[in-house]
């Protein structure tokens, strides 16, 4: 099976999106098949909306890597280096550059909406070892556990 992630040596490891959230720009992600489903908005505190302007999650910094918590409080993945992982440790999506992979041009986006308050943070789980292949969940399934009760 073919390795999803670049191996890269260490001084190139900067990723794009470090890049783009210390400008306050923001961050496409990817699915599997190149298609832009969501964005990252660096300028408000790292919430990801669907294409269609609907909050769904929001990163939190924990130690090298970002949590990708749902508002609804639950964990569901960590977005590291331009990849977001499940947790089985494998590739849900990516961002921009992460993959020598052609992309689709990205639509218009939608207005963002309100975002929902955050609830309580459920225990994350233990960030297993990354698997380098897809997983089986879609990018837009994924990102939507973040806001189902």
């Amino acid at each position: 099976m073919h390795s999803v992630r670049l191996f890269l040596p260490v001084i190139v490891l900067i990723s794009i999106a470090s890049v783009a959230f210390a400008q306050n720009q923001e961050v496409t992600l990817f699915d599997k098949r190149g298609k832009a489903l969501a964005y990252i908005a660096s300028d408000e505190d790292m919430t990801i909306y669907l294409w269609t302007g609907e909050p769904v999650a929001y990163l939190l910094h924990k130690g090298e890597r970002y949590l990708i918590l749902g508002f609804n409080g639950k964990h569901i993945g960590w977005y590291d280096d331009g990849f977001i992982d499940d947790h089985h440790g494998d590739v849900v999506g990516f961002s921009e550059g992460r993959l020598r992979m052609n992309t689709e041009m990205e639509p218009l986006k939608s207005l963002k909406q309100n975002k929902p308050f955050k609830a309580r943070i459920k225990e994350p789980q233990t960030k297993p070892g990354f698997t380098n292949t897809w997983a089986a969940v879609a990018l837009s399934v994924f990102l939507n556990a973040g806001i189902e009760k």
